[in-house]
């Protein structure tokens, strides 16, 4: 099962909050937060990266700010996703075969539409999280997976307003593996792991030689969001199972924690 910590200076009255209802703020880490503005956002890394823990991270985080029914999980993989989301968060809305995973995007397109029409207002965000993203591609003809991009892309382009986001994840983010105005039109990138120059410019748009790209822990990698420079990023990390009594007492640095932070304990 998933364990869930709570980290905050009670002395200093230091408080984390993953998310604010008011300027609809998630928390990525200690420095970095999703604006609900910026409604879409890629996940590169491979094997190993962090990535996917990363992905059960922001499990821990939807599932605090909207309501179950509200997260639509692919796991095109068919690997832990599918499992983590089911098990530990009791997600309804959960598929790695290519007809339940057609028929979720078909169920949010069609939720955004009837949003857009009936203009509705305090409207709770849906989140269309989709792992693997190339090897989707590959479980369906090439028809068949245009006719699903498209939808794809439609929702990237006209969520914002109907309160629906989507989080894509993959290995890599080259042209064969994604539509090039699919990633484009991801307002948050983060890439995870050791990037290889390539990999790094088709992710954040700009070069970078392998002497200048740090070496990588998991957990940590780049990150852009909209507009602004490219920065280092440490994710904040789920415990899964036993993990939690293995987690040191005491830890020098806050990305050292193999936590995510839930709501604050009661005073």
């Amino acid at each position: 099962m998933l364990s869930i910590a709570y980290f905050g200076n009670k002395a200093g009255k230091t408080t984390i909050f993953i998310f604010s209802e008011v300027i609809k703020m998630i928390k990525l880490s200690r420095h970095e937060i999703w604006d609900l503005r910026h409604p879409m956002l890629l996940v590169a890394g491979n094997t190993g990266s962090g990535k996917s823990r990363f992905l059960y991270t922001l499990l821990v985080m939807l599932s605090d700010v909207t309501p179950k029914e509200n997260i639509y999980v692919c796991d095109a993989k068919f690997e832990e996703l599918e499992q983590v989301a089911k098990e530990n968060f009791n997600l309804p809305n959960v598929s790695h075969s290519p007809e339940g995973i057609i028929k979720m995007i078909d169920h949010v397109l069609e939720e955004m539409e009837h949003r857009q029409r009936t203009k509705l207002k305090d409207k709770k965000p849906i989140f269309l999280m989709i792992d693997e993203y190339l090897a989707l591609s590959l479980k369906l003809d090439k028809k068949e997976f245009t006719e699903l991009e498209n939808k794809i892309k439609r929702i990237i382009l006209l969520g914002r307003s109907a309160s629906v986001h989507m989080i894509i994840g993959m290995q890599r983010v080259d042209g064969r593996s994604i539509d090039l105005s699919v990633r484009d039109n991801m307002a948050i990138r983060i890439g995870f792991g050791n990037l290889s120059p390539e990999n790094y410019r088709m992710l954040f748009a700009e070069g970078r030689s392998e002497y200048e790209l740090e070496n990588m822990e998991p957990g940590e990698g780049y990150i852009k969001i909209g507009g602004e420079a490219v920065r280092k990023f440490y994710s904040f990390r789920v415990l899964i199972g036993d993990e939690k009594a293995k987690m040191p007492k005491s830890k020098k640095s806050f990305r050292d924690f193999y936590a995510i932070f839930s709501k604050p304990p009661s005073a």
